[in-house]
């Protein structure tokens, strides 16, 4: 969904599924509030997985 840039598919997803998460979804948050641009967000997000 990311590389596609469907980030309101992506959106859904983490909040259909964001129980399963757990703890890395709050370190996905932190990631995501401290990026500079879609690039720096991309390469964080992708370093995720």
């Amino acid at each position: 969904m990311i590389a596609n840039k469907d980030f309101d598919g992506a959106k859904q997803f983490i909040e259909e599924n964001k129980d399963q998460f757990g703890e890395y979804l709050e370190q996905a948050k932190g990631l995501l509030s401290g990026s500079e641009g879609v690039n720096g967000l991309l390469d964080k997000v992708k370093g995720l997985f």
